[in-house]
């Protein structure tokens, strides 16, 4: 079939992982919050992973891989609290609802915004469509929005880790890989808005591309 591409079968694979990784979770270790917390974090990249299959194939219309990237910035917008509820869950320090509905307060306004707006928007290349944030205040907002509540996540723990081996283990290696992972992303994402790039660079050589 010619609309398996290379990224979509990763995406595919993607959600093949996601979706195993949800169900032995539930299955098996789901009577802790923080398990629960995995599994909602689980399924937010799932859902990214199912939308991109659709926009990375040239095929989908414009119509739906706008629809597509709305519905992919449920995922990416809720990351970074329910990381945030997540590192406070494995410090063994719980949350009451009215606090977890303060840290999800931010992300839930994001969405809204998102939705009625164009700040994130779509790109056509040959490979599909590529996601992007245009160059405005809100797009700075939101960048601090992220940057602020993964920080603030690692920070926690960090600091407040568990006392036992493995625990600390776990918690340096979520640490680092997640720290690598953030900047890597926001370097790309603030190169790409600040200079305008309107093609991806990990899909060149390309037809010329155009912001829709």
């Amino acid at each position: 079939m010619e609309w398996i591409l290379p990224l979509q079968i990763l995406h595919i694979t993607s959600l093949f992982i996601y979706i195993q990784l949800i169900i032995f979770i539930s299955t098996n270790y789901l009577f802790e919050n923080r398990n629960k917390l995995l599994v909602i974090l689980t399924s937010n990249l799932a859902l990214w992973s199912f939308c991109k299959i659709f926009l990375h194939n040239p095929a989908t219309p414009l119509w739906l891989a706008i629809f597509f990237d709305k519905l992919s910035s449920i995922s990416w917008i809720f990351i970074p609290p329910f990381f945030l509820i997540l590192s406070f869950f494995i410090i063994n320090k719980n949350l009451n609802s009215f606090k977890i509905s303060l840290i999800l307060l931010p992300a839930i306004i994001f969405l809204i915004y998102n939705i009625f707006s164009n700040f994130h928007t779509v790109i056509k290349t040959d490979y599909g469509w590529f996601s992007t944030f245009t160059k405005s205040l809100s797009t700075y907002i939101f960048a601090a929005y992220y940057i602020g509540y993964i920080a603030f996540s690692l920070f926690l723990l960090k600091k407040y880790c568990p006392n036992n081996v493995l625990s600390k283990k776990q918690i340096n290696l979520v640490f680092y890989y997640t720290f690598i992972i953030l900047c890597i992303i926001i370097l790309l994402k603030l190169v790409f808005i600040f200079f305008d790039f309107k093609d991806n660079p990990l899909t060149y050589p390309l037809s010329e591309s155009r912001f829709l």
